[in-house]
């Protein structure tokens, strides 16, 4: 019985021991030298692609800022919406930079910032169609992009008889819509506006808010030193008010009121 319990005090030792030697990811990054941060190119102004292909946008220059700020350098990884978490759970990257919202399901998978972000979502479709509620939204073909919170919102409350159709990333669900192959979908407003106006010949307008939603900053979970030196990058952000000038150089407008998790 001794024995036993000896050989369990051991075995509990080696375990703790092993969790007090295995690196922090914030250590990592800063031995690395090296920040790999998941960015989208398909979502203007937030984040898209400039004249000479070079990412751009509020998320790229949030990239950026907490590269220079952590004193290292920065590889973007280009990811859609629907593998942005897959490739952070995998260990492609160190976190997640794009338009990502916190809801409960995510929070079991990965570890999520105080909100860095907040915007309105809106249904989008031809100035045509008389779209004024979910209910309008009944035998309409709606497009989203799979495993976004449009998505999930679109699922959930569309009426029956709306016919949903998935595309894999947010440039095919956009040239969906452009092309008449959908009849409406749903981004954040600034994001729409992007779109009508790069397309004036689509009639393209907003026409109901479907929520407000927060932008987040996805790491790894178990990675509680990582997760502080992010939410203190924000809270600071906040404070100098570059968050919000940064918002409003790509925007167009304030940073609305952001809550601290």
């Amino acid at each position: 019985m001794r024995l036993k319990f000896l050989t369990m005090l051991m075995v509990a030792a080696c375990a703790l021991n092993a969790t007090a030697a295995r690196a922090d990811e914030l250590d990592d990054i800063l031995k690395r030298k090296k920040v790999l941060i998941a960015v989208q190119t398909d979502l203007p102004p937030y984040d898209t692609l400039d004249a000479n292909n070079q990412p751009v946008g509020y998320d790229i220059d949030v990239a950026k800022r907490i590269a220079s700020d952590l004193g290292v350098e920065l590889e973007l990884v280009i990811v859609s919406g629907a593998n942005r978490i897959p490739t952070l759970v995998s260990g492609k990257v160190d976190m997640v930079v794009a338009t990502l919202s916190p809801t409960p399901q995510r929070a079991a998978v990965i570890g999520l910032s105080s909100p860095y972000l907040a915007y309105s979502q809106y249904v989008i479709a031809p100035s045509a169609k008389s779209v004024k509620t979910l209910d309008d939204l009944k035998d309409l073909r709606v497009g989203v992009t799979r495993g976004t919170l449009q998505d999930d919102q679109i699922t959930r409350r569309a009426p029956k008889g709306t016919q949903i159709m998935r595309f894999e990333d947010d440039s095919s669900t956009a040239q969906a819509l452009l092309s008449g192959q959908i009849d409406a979908s749903a981004w954040g407003k600034s994001i729409n506006d992007e779109i009508i106006k790069k397309n004036p010949s689509s009639n393209l307008e907003n026409k109901f808010a479907l929520n407000s939603l927060y932008g987040s900053i996805g790491l790894r979970r178990g990675e509680p030193d990582l997760m502080r030196w992010i939410n203190t990058w924000i809270f600071v952000h906040k404070q100098d008010g570059w968050l919000s000038d940064t918002h409003k150089k790509w925007v167009g407008e304030d940073l609305p009121s952001l809550p601290a998790f």
